[in-house]
């Protein structure tokens, strides 16, 4: 259990960093400062649209690192990590409802739990996938007496 504990922080952390680092290169490209949690503040559209992907991509590489930190209790890590993630997300959305539009907030927290879903369903296929064979196949070659 301590483990899926750690491994939702360090998921929650994976997204802070990816987050920021986009951020900060956002910034020193258009030669403006670092806005940690404002997306509107950069100038052009492909600012605020590469932040607001980054919401999901990096949510989504969280919830793969969670989900493959402990084997053992993967639900209890993804629940903790969908805890913070949801905290941190509202969070943003509340520091940014009285200075600027809450819609690119919104859309990255929607994307966040988008990404959550897909990471465990790439981790963890559901049962007609297993039974139909197509994962986990292994190529056994045919031993021809040598």
């Amino acid at each position: 259990m301590k483990k899926s504990i750690l491994g939702g922080l360090i998921g929650l952390s994976i997204v802070l960093s990816l987050d920021s680092l986009v951020r900060v290169l956002i910034a020193l490209y258009v030669d403006e400062q670092i806005l940690m949690f404002s997306y509107t503040g950069y100038p052009g559209w492909l600012s605020v649209i590469l932040i607001t992907m980054m919401a999901g991509l990096s949510s989504f590489l969280g919830a793969l690192f969670v989900l493959t930190y402990d084997k053992n209790h993967q639900v209890a890590g993804l629940i903790l990590f969908g805890v913070l993630l949801t905290g941190f997300r509202y969070g943003q959305i509340h520091l940014l409802y009285p200075t600027e539009g809450i819609i690119y907030p919104i859309i990255g927290f929607i994307l966040s739990l988008i990404a959550i879903f897909l990471a465990w369903k790439v981790v963890r296929p559901s049962k007609s996938e297993k039974d139909a064979g197509t994962f986990n196949q292994q190529h056994h070659p045919v031993d021809s007496g040598k």
